[in-house]
């Protein structure tokens, strides 16, 4: 009779394996374990042996021919606050422009560069090789409302020697339009009042003239006045001077929008 708690079950029946199947399982086990540890091994020889291939000659990578090495002159940047807003530029301060090759490259005319003015300052009115990037977006961009002015990341600036610029004429002009006079007062550096409006410079009258033709239709008191270099010689001369007092010679123009401006043909330190 069975017992109260259940039925009487027979025992588990376990698998009856030969001695025989066991080394063959094991046998298995162990040739799969030597495929894999010789296919590590394999692995491992060819990652040290691989070589990677360096560019030849005349081959660049891709982040080196992006860079790009441009020779010119430091200029304030001449943009207005709404302009810098609407290029995405408002650190913009300086470019680079009058190129050693005028419309070189692409017909660009100069470039706003993007580096703290810090770093730019010290070659305001300088002869300067700069090498840098342009960002992606400038580089497909429409130029026409940016005064055919790209945008340059400045990795590096170099100044060389002055006289490899040539921003003005080599010459002087035989006829100059305008009133001739002389003047007298410390030359400095300007600021453009656009980014294409070469006024570079400015003299702080010793003492101020009296503009009969003024733009407001009445004779006006002239303290201080932009001026610019008639050719490259007045230019070197005119650098050394900067913060000095000077007499220049020239001729008193209209200039951007109804201003007048001083072109200077001739100066000399003042004593």
């Amino acid at each position: 009779m069975g017992d109260e708690t259940g039925p009487n079950l027979p025992p588990p029946q376990l698998p009856n394996v030969s001695p025989i199947n066991r080394q063959k399982i094991l046998l298995g086990l162990l040739l799969e374990l030597t495929v894999v540890l010789v296919s590590i091994y394999i692995g491992i020889l060819i990652g040290k042996n691989q070589v990677v291939p360096k560019p030849t000659a005349g081959q660049t990578s891709a982040a080196a021919s992006d860079k790009i090495t441009v020779t010119g002159v430091i200029r304030t940047g001449g943009l207005a606050p709404e302009e810098k807003l609407r290029l995405n530029l408002p650190a913009a301060a300086f470019q680079l422009t009058d190129f050693v090759k005028p419309g070189e490259p692409q017909k660009i005319s100069g470039y706003y560069l993007l580096a703290t003015d810090q770093t730019v300052a010290p070659f305001l009115g300088k002869c300067v090789r700069v090498s840098g990037t342009i960002p992606e977006d400038w580089k497909v961009r429409d130029l026409a409302d940016s005064y055919s002015r790209s945008v340059l990341n400045a990795l590096t600036l170099e100044e060389i020697p002055t006289p490899v610029c040539q921003p003005y004429a080599a010459a002087p002009q035989n006829n100059y339009p305008g009133e001739k006079m002389t003047l007298n007062g410390i030359i400095g550096p300007g600021h453009r009042p656009a980014p294409d409006i070469g006024y570079d410079y400015q003299i702080e009258l010793t003492t101020p003239f009296i503009d009969e033709t003024s733009a407001s239709g009445s004779p006006q008191p002239v303290s201080a006045i932009g001026v610019v270099p008639g050719t490259n010689a007045v230019w070197l001369d005119l650098e050394k001077h900067l913060g000095k007092k000077v007499e220049i010679n020239g001729y008193l123009q209209w200039g951007y929008a109804e201003s007048k401006i001083f072109e200077i043909t001739s100066f000399k330190a003042a004593p």
